[in-house]
């Protein structure tokens, strides 16, 4: 019974100390030692055996020795045992008694992610031992020192003390290659257990040691003259001093370090293409004041996809009876109109089966190196799942060849090893099969005659995405960060937003947006900040490497004088103006069909959903699509406005100028 009482204790003391909550393994240095000391209840399995069976009847025995750290997880020890007992007596009076001693090592490994955020942590432990016995018999009544061989097989449980001791309770299984109980008419050999406990301390390790900010010698390296003048963005005002530490080079600034500001219109004179507004007037994000027929252009695209969320909202297919509560089903439903409204693609991304790249798939941090990369690529996404995972994916393919073309681009030129092919069907996500054909069947599709057209036609969006990626490669990708929290943020806060969740340590934080130019990367840290982000802030990657944001806009800026350059001696330019007349739904009132006869040309598109746009012509020149505007607008269509395409790809108004000068 005291042994029994002992075990209940030690088992009681090991789940109080682990029911401390947010607790992480400090990562100790390689090849650390730990001084070991335990105890346990030898119990023999031999020949020789009592009516009563019980691992805890057995005879106390010492071990000490030695622990090594491998690594974070395997741990190695040397260990010496002492005055180990085993006695066995049988209902036909055959007993033995043996003294045993043991010398040999173990290898134990910790699984440290299992109980998370406590202090327990399971493992697993093999070894081998060199045992030295005395055994003592009804037949042998002085016994003769014997050795051999046995290996222990163990499981247990640890718990970290603190950073210096750990204390593990378990049972070990040992093989024996001996004949310990010396049977009369048996030998067989005698394979035994031991249960116990062992304590292991730390001797190397320092003890943390608490800081004193108010003692003066704790700041003896400190040089505060240099802190006072330290300049990081090159503005000439001191970063003690500077209200905007990442000012670009060149860009002109105030006592404070922020950039000038002379119409006073809220965007700094090196982003305002607009000079000298008028007082009071609102402008854009480009500083330029924005007109009435802008007022209208803005309300008419809100009303647009004011409907469009509604009409998604409502014909969904994602069912309530799949999630367990109201919240999770309502955040779904956001996230795959959001997933569905910012891409390029439209509703039909979300509608249809698309195959994607899973770059990975974690329930805690991801590995620091491969943060980089994944956030270097301009089309990631994050896919969170109901167990609390997130899938990291990239690429939206309607055909499955270019979903293969893609991944293994990813493999051999990223390195980005374990990548798979996930189905995104409305929103629910599952692990691509290559099918699996018989010869016959494949001889057969062989000889199947193919209509090159209709493939052409079926990939051509894929085609497009296949080479914006090539063409970004080399390009800087700008995102926002919002900000690090140790408790994980609701996905329904980000309505709009395309979120991309890092866990690291113990919190999370969120990156939006992936720009290649950084007026928009401004443009999207502004909205963030309107909407309560207030310490979000822009980050920048270029080829799998985080880089400042200076460099970053260096690069862009010659990124785009390339392009020009490239352009200007390409003769092949193809550049096209076009009129935006407006946007409808599928139908049209009598009344502007009418209006829309009158102009002549009108061109109907279909852009997503229901909604189709009007356009008035093709013009090679600037000039002409003005004209053809102006005619527009006299017939009634105040919205109208032109729009410019390069090489198939729409462009700013701004470049499109510019190209054409």
């Amino acid at each position: 019974m005291k042994k029994l009482f002992l075990l209940l204790f030690l088992l009681g003391f090991t789940t109080t100390f682990a029911q401390e909550q947010d607790y992480e393994v400090e990562e100790k240095d390689a090849f650390q030692p730990m001084f070991s000391v335990g105890s346990g209840y030898y119990n023999s399995l031999g020949d020789i055996k009592g009516p009563e069976g019980n691992y805890l009847l057995g005879n106390m025995g010492l071990s000490t020795g030695i622990r090594i750290n491998l690594n974070e997880n395997i741990d190695m020890s040397f260990l010496f045992t002492s005055n180990a007992k085993l006695h066995e007596e049988d209902l036909d009076g055959n007993e033995f008694d043996t003294d045993l001693n043991s010398l040999g090592f173990n290898f134990d490994y910790t699984f440290h992610n299992i109980l998370s955020n406590t202090r327990l942590s399971p493992y697993a432990a093999f070894g081998a031992q060199w045992m030295y016995f005395k055994t003592t018999t009804n037949e042998i009544t002085k016994a003769v020192q014997e050795s051999g061989m046995n290996i222990p097989l163990g499981i247990g449980i640890s718990l970290d003390v603190s950073e210096r001791i750990r204390f593990d309770i378990g049972m070990n299984y040992h093989l024996s290659f001996s004949d310990i109980d010396h049977a009369t008419d048996l030998l067989n050999n005698d394979n035994f257990t031991v249960v116990g406990f062992t304590m292991h301390y730390d001797l190397f390790t320092p003890k943390p040691q608490e800081i004193n900010y108010y003692d003066e010698s704790y700041y003896v390296d400190v040089n505060f003259k240099a802190l006072d003048i330290e300049d990081s963005d090159g503005d000439l005002v001191p970063d003690i001093d500077d209200y905007c530490p990442e000012t670009p080079d060149g860009v002109k600034v105030n006592e404070f370090g922020c950039p000038l500001d002379d119409d006073n219109d809220g965007i700094p004179n090196w982003l305002d293409e607009q000079e000298n507004t008028a007082f009071g007037a609102v402008v854009d994000e480009r500083g330029v004041q924005l007109t009435e027929e802008k007022f209208k252009s803005m309300y008419s695209e809100y009303e647009a996809a004011s409907r469009e969320y509604a009409n998604f909202y409502n014909e969904s297919e994602i069912q309530r009876e799949n999630f367990k509560t109201v919240n999770e089903y309502l955040i779904a439903k956001a996230n795959a109109f959001n997933q569905a409204y910012n891409d390029e693609s439209g509703l039909n991304a979300i509608t249809g089966k698309r195959y994607k790249v899973q770059l990975g798939r974690y329930s805690d941090d991801i590995p620091s190196y491969l943060i980089n990369k994944f956030l270097s690529y301009e089309d990631l996404e994050s896919i969170p799942q109901l167990d609390g995972t997130i899938i990291y994916a990239v690429g939206s393919y309607e055909n499955i060849n270019k979903a293969e073309n893609r991944q293994m681009n990813i493999e051999i030129s990223d390195r980005i090893a374990e990548t798979i092919i996930i189905i995104d069907e409305n929103g629910i996500v599952s692990n691509y099969t290559p099918p699996i054909l018989e010869e016959e069947e494949i001889e057969v599709k062989n000889e199947v005659e193919i209509d090159s057209t209709s493939i052409n036609n079926s990939t051509t969006n894929d085609e497009v995405k296949e080479e914006t990626i090539a063409a970004n490669k080399d390009k800087v990708i700008y995102r926002v960060q919002l900000g690090y929290y140790e408790k994980e943020l609701s996905y329904d806060i980000f309505e709009g937003v395309n979120v991309i969740p890092i866990r690291k340590g113990n919190g999370t934080f969120y990156m939006v947006g992936a720009f290649t130019e950084h007026q928009d990367a401004l443009i999207k840290q502004s909205e963030m900040k309107t909407r309560g982000f207030s310490d979000a802030f822009i980050v920048t990657y270029k080829n799998g490497e985080r880089i400042n944001v200076s460099t970053a806009i260096k690069t862009e800026r010659e990124n785009k004088r390339k392009k020009i350059i490239k352009e200007e001696r390409n003769p092949t330019i193809n550049l096209k103006f076009f009129v935006q007349i407006g946007v409808w739904g599928n139908t049209v009132d009598g009344k502007t069909m009418s209006k829309l006869e009158q102009i002549g040309g009108a061109e109907k598109i279909h852009i997503k959903a229901n909604l189709y746009k009007y356009i008035a012509g093709s013009y090679n020149s600037l000039e002409e699509a003005e004209l053809r505007k102006s005619e527009a607008v006299d017939g009634g269509f105040d919205d109208s406005f032109i729009y410019a395409e390069h090489n198939g790809e729409r462009i700013k108004l701004k470049d499109a100028k510019l190209l054409s000068q």
